[in-house]
């Protein structure tokens, strides 16, 4: 299938279930070694179905032999969304720092191809990185460069940039900057309308820190009313930000409709342990407060039981990682030898020489180098 077939049967496959999507997906990508822009456009929209659902670890899987051997692969701003795609799944799975390497190697990759429109928007994706880091003042600096080359890029870009500074601004207690900024995104560039659900989380916290009530409350119920239909990571940062309000002000009724919302959604991805350890930190956050020995109690086993899937799920990942390793380097040295000959080609054999060159044993002791000139191995016999 060629790009052109690709795209045109993928507006079809659209229009089908889920299941039948990733079906479509699924088979495509069982050629291994078909390193085209194909390849990298059915991992992306194969490994976006799983994220769409949740399921980061899955996406990672799909996504991740595209990133460690990209450089096989021809160039096109798809390989960018592959990069930014595996980067909010390891976001989503709180591996903040293997996060920003992924947007920092698509920044790296876009300047790389004179993509300036993709300046601002992986600038955007490291601030929010160390936004979740709390290393707010980082996050400031990023967006700062995200605003510097915002001319480049759609002007819809600035909604994400600056309720972004808004919310690091919020969490220096900068509040008088923060309130500048979040209504700038909203007046210039229509971020209530782009990105409504990060406006109404960030709108919430800061009219709570601004102690205006009523527009709280107002952004409060907006929130608590599409918790059901957020996305996993929405609603993670949504159900942290309202408990902490609910904290600091000991509303017992809004703490306890968060930890209602985060059981009903264990109930339902009862394999999404990231949010179970969240869940299970808040439930012990608020024993803690009512002085529950019995819930404290539940609420830290809870706590071991999620720990221990994470610490499982990262052996079982760091062997796969492995696997794709040995994979890849096994397609290099196969690369090295001639298919007809087995022989190593002249590629291999200056890399011989580097590594005897390099060592001090090897480059004292005579070495020989035999050229031969072999024709007519093709012919019939």
């Amino acid at each position: 299938m060629n790009y052109n077939d690709f795209l045109t049967r993928q507006q079809q496959i659209k229009k089908l279930s889920i299941a039948e999507q990733k079906n479509f997906y699924e088979q495509l990508l069982k050629k291994k070694y078909d390193k085209t822009e194909v390849r990298i456009l059915a991992s992306f929209y194969y490994g976006q179905l799983f994220y769409q659902e949740g399921n980061f670890r899955k996406t990672i899987e799909i996504i991740e032999p595209i990133i460690v051997d990209y450089q096989s692969y021809p160039y096109t701003p798809k390989l960018l969304s592959c990069f930014n795609l595996i980067g909010v799944a390891t976001h989503c799975e709180t591996e903040y720092n293997v996060s920003r390497f992924f947007y920092e190697t698509a920044l790296k990759i876009a300047m790389e191809n004179d993509e300036k429109y993709y300046y601002a928007f992986e600038y955007n994706n490291i601030a929010l990185t160390y936004i979740e880091e709390q290393n707010y003042e980082e996050a400031l600096k990023s967006l700062a460069l995200a605003e510097d080359v915002l001319k480049d890029c759609d002007e819809e870009m600035g909604a994400y940039i600056y309720i972004n500074k808004s919310i690091s601004l919020q969490k220096l207690n900068r509040l008088t900057e923060a309130l500048k900024a979040f209504e700038l995104g909203v007046s210039q560039y229509h971020a209530d309308t782009i990105v409504p659900d990060d406006v109404t989380r960030c709108a919430a916290t800061l009219y709570y820190k601004l102690e205006q009530p009523e527009k709280y409350e107002t952004y409060k119920k907006q929130i608590l009313s599409k918790m059901d239909e957020m996305y996993a990571a929405e609603f993670m940062d949504a159900c942290r930000e309202l408990f902490e309000c609910g904290r600091d002000s000991c509303d017992d009724n809004l703490m306890n409709h968060i930890l209602r919302s985060m059981n009903q959604y264990m109930e339902k991805y009862p394999d999404e342990i990231k949010v179970g350890l969240e869940f299970a930190e808040l439930i012990y956050v608020y024993a803690v407060g009512k002085m529950d020995k019995d819930a404290i109690l539940e609420a830290l086993e809870a706590k071991n039981y999620y720990k221990d899937r994470i610490i499982e799920y990262s052996k079982e990942n760091h062997i796969k990682s492995l696997q794709q390793y040995i994979e890849i380097n096994s397609q290099i040295s196969e690369l090295e030898r001639d298919a007809l000959t087995g022989f190593k080609t002249r590629k291999a054999y200056y890399k011989d020489i580097a590594i005897i060159e390099c060592d001090e044993e090897m480059c004292n002791q005579p070495v020989g180098i035999a050229f031969a000139d072999v024709n007519g191995l093709k012919k019939n016999q």
